[in-house]
């Protein structure tokens, strides 16, 4: 059985900090060597759930604050209709990991490039087109940027269209089965990119989902 990623990944962290006494929030602790300490847990998180020969998918790796995470990289040596955003890689994902028995659960998934999934933004457009029509066609009408007066009240409905769609919907499930519920949503940016004749695109923006262990499995811990 595997120790705990939380517990290894703290014990790297405490290693390399004692041996060059430096505090995780010292002004001397820059970007830089944070980003070699992430680097070193994230290896470490990689080779124990099996993920270190994976380049795209859903992949392992570790915050700077040393939580595990699961972030999605698209095969960009691949074509659009090739890349697979399918939730079978995210289920299976999920159970290699539960399976490595880390006893941390993850943190939290990183969807920036899931997002550029043609279903789930095609899911986004239909759900605004269907309950905000009027602000989806100013919104097209524009330029279509983040400080657009027509595109902010698309970008304040959009965690709750996000919610509702079948994607996210199905995505919750699948993190139920491994005792695991979304704690938070939360974006950045938020703008609509068009083709050279304006048309529709894609919705640009960053999204973070933190997790927890679902109730059930809490109270099991206590």
């Amino acid at each position: 059985m595997f120790e705990s990623v939380g517990t290894k990944v703290e014990s790297i962290f405490s290693r390399l900090r004692a041996e060059f006494r430096i505090s995780w929030h010292s002004t001397r602790m820059s970007s830089r060597f944070k980003s070699v300490l992430c680097f070193t847990a994230t290896l470490f998180l990689a080779t124990t759930v099996g993920y270190s020969e994976k380049q795209y998918g859903w992949l392992f790796s570790v915050t700077d604050e040393g939580k595990p995470v699961l972030q999605f990289k698209v095969d960009r040596k691949a074509s659009a209709e090739e890349r697979d955003y399918s939730l079978e890689s995210l289920k299976t994902a999920l159970a290699e990991y539960r399976e490595a028995d880390t006893q941390e659960h993850l943190k939290g998934l990183s969807l920036f490039e899931f997002l550029k999934s043609p279903k789930i933004q095609k899911e986004l457009f239909q759900h605004y087109k269907k309950n905000h029509p009027e602000l989806l066609a100013a919104a097209m009408k524009s330029g279509g940027n983040m400080h657009n007066p027509k595109v902010i009240p698309l970008r304040k409905e959009l965690l709750t269209a996000l919610r509702n769609t079948p994607t996210f919907l199905e995505m919750k499930r699948l993190l139920s089965e491994v005792d695991l519920q979304i704690k938070d949503t939360s974006f950045e940016k938020f703008w609509i990119e068009k083709d050279d004749k304006g048309a529709f695109l894609r919705f640009f923006f960053f999204l973070w989902v933190e997790l927890e262990e679902s109730e059930a499995e809490a109270k099991d811990d206590e």
